[in-house]
This record gives structure tokens, C-alpha cells and sequence, in this order.
């Protein structure tokens, strides 16, 4: 059946009441209502009908995501770029959690929150790669996107106030990127229950002000870097079910405000070296499981 032909105007003035869910379905129709209903000019139109432009007085932090704000993740391109741009872009802090209607890839459109500092979105089903522009985002301090089913690599972080990066339980794989150990102010870092693997990256040392490293739960391998005492402000260090080998480093014993350390079920190898009893904040040092470990002092708090 044929679509009658109607002027753009007069089909944007019929079609821009139709709520967002529903018009963007209608694109097959035709050539014409596709090319109009995926235009940037369309898409604020019709958000103007359903929603309102936030003001200078609105909060600038969101905690609970709107039907709009899922759809977000969802429509096409020009809708993502109008509703950012024009409804989101004031927002510094973003605390999204179990928002089941989400259940999409988190859209590059995210760059255009500019002012963004707190990016929290957990228990979404968000899936696929966790977007390139994310880590180019200048004013961020917290990216929280744990609990989700993100696969691929981590992108590159060269965002210079972020202080917690927490991308914890999904499914994310290959290396331990060498940029995050450039983030010099990071004080939080929990990548673990993911599927890494290589190396732990020698210029871990210079997050000298991480008090939490949190990788376990991966296929990591190589050696526990020397490095790694050369994080004065550690107090939690979990690197179990690995497949980390070699020798603990003599370094570790400069840990000096370390709590908890967790390093059991890896393949770690040969003598304890006894610069571990200089910890005297250490609550629970766990190296169970590491079948070719020794010892020849003893040490209240240490499991093997």
C-alpha cells in the first residue's frame, strides 16, 4: 500500500505527538517518515512535547532514571544527541541502579555530558563494549558500571580527577590497560570477578595514592610486581584466583597501612620473604593455596 506523500512540516506537526517509544518504531513506513523521524530537528520536537527542558534551578544529580533516560540508551543516534545535549548535559552526577528497562550498550552520546563528574550505573544488564569517549571525559571522578554484562577491552582512562574506577562483575577481558596506571589520583580500583588476563602492569607502582586494588577473580599470570610497594597508602590488596606466579616480592613489606591482603589460589612460588612481619596493620594475609610457597617464621595473621 502505498504512503501518501505529505510536506515535512506537516508530517513532523503529526507525527511529533507521538511518544518517543512509539514514532521510532514507525520509521519503516517509508523512506520519507524514516528521513524525518531520524533527524536531530524531529527528535526536538518531539521531546519538547513530552518533556520539559531542565532549568538553571533543576539538580543536577540523578539518581533515578526516567522512562526518557532509558529510552536513552535505546533510540537512535539523534535522539541520544538531542536528549543529551538538551536534557542531560547539566547533570554532574548520574546514580542509576537495577534499571532492568536499560539493557543496551551504554551509548558514545555519553560524551556529551561535559560536566559529568559521578558516572554510577550498576545491575543494568548494559552490554557490549564499554564506549572509547568515556575515558576521554575530563571532569569525572567516579565511574561506577559494576554488575553489568560489559565485554571487551578496557578503554583507555586519561581522565585526571578520577579517584574510583569500579567496573567489577561483567565480562570484560584482555589486559590491564598501561593508561590506568597514569591516573595518578586514583584512590579506588576494582576490576575484579572479570575475565583479564596478562600481566599486572609494572607502572602500577605509581598510583600512589590507591588505597584499594581489587583484581581477583581473573586469569592474570606473570610475576606480582616490585612495584607494588610502591603504594604507600594501600590498605586493601586482593589479588586471589589468579594464575600469578613467581615470588612474592621483598617489596611487599613497605606496605606499611595494608589491612587485607589476599593472594590465595594462584601458583605463586619460593620462600615468604620476612619483610612481611614489618605489617603490623595487618588484620588477614591469605596465601592459601599456592602450593609452591614456603615459610620459616611465623606470622599471626598469615594463612597458608
Amino acid at each position: 500500500m502505498a504512503v501518501p506523500y505529505l510536506p515535512p512540516e506537516i508530517m513532523s506537526r503529526i507525527f511529533g505527538w507521538i511518544h518517543p517509544h512509539t514514532v521510532y518504531k514507525l520509521r519503516r513506513i517509508s523512506k520519507g517518515l524514516n528521513s524525518l523521524i531520524s533527524s536531530g530537528a524531529f527528535g526536538r520536537e518531539n521531546l519538547a512535547h513530552f518533556f520539559s527542558a531542565p532549568t538553571t534551578s533543576d539538580a543536577i544529580t540523578s539518581s533515578v532514571a526516567n522512562e526518557f533516560d532509558c529510552l536513552f540508551f535505546k533510540l537512535p543516534v539523534a535522539f541520544r544527541t538531542v536528549y543529551a545535549e538538551k536534557y542531560l548535559s547539566k547533570l554532574t552526577h548520574i546514580d542509576w541502579n537495577h534499571e532492568a528497562e536499560m539493557a543496551a550498550e551504554l551509548p558514545r552520546e555519553i560524551r556529551l555530558l561535559s560536566n559529568l563528574k559521578t558516572l554510577v550505573i550498576t545491575s543494568s544488564q548494559l552490554r557490549g563494549s564499554i564506549p572509547k569517549e568515556l575515558g576521554l571525559m575530563s571532569k569525572l571522578n567516579y565511574v561506577g558500571l559494576w554488575e553489568n554484562a560489559f565485554t571487551g577491552e578496557i578503554p583507555h582512562f586519561t581522565c585526571p580527577q578520577l579517584r574510583k574506577l569500579l567496573l567489577f562483575s561483567n565480562r570484560l577481558t584482555g589486559c590491564i590497560p598501561q593508561s590506568i596506571c597514569r591516573l595518578t589520583e586514583l584512590t579506588e580500583l576494582y576490576l575484579h570477578d572479570n575475565c583479564l588476563s596478562g600481566p599486572i602492569p609494572c607502572e602500577i607502582g605509581c598510583l600512589v595514592n590507591l588505597r584499594a586494588l581489587m583484581l581477583d577473580h581473573n586469569s592474570l599470570d606473570g610475576p606480582i610486581p616490585h612495584e607494588i610497594g610502591n603504594l604507600p597508602n594501600l590498605t586493601g590488596l586482593y589479588l586471589d584466583h589468579n594464575q600469578l606466579s613467581g615470588a612474592l616480592p621483598a617489596e611487599f613489606g613497605n606496605l606499611g597501612e595494608l589491612l587485607y591482603a589476599s593472594l590465595n589460589n594462584n601458583r605463586l612460588t619460593g620462600a615468604i620473604p620476612s619483610a612481611v612481619t614489618n605489617l603490623r596493620n595487618l588484620e588477614r594475609f591469605d596465601l592459601r593455596d599456592n602450593a609452591g610457597l614456603t615459610c620459616d617464621f611465623s606470622f599471626e595473621v598469615m594463612q597458608l
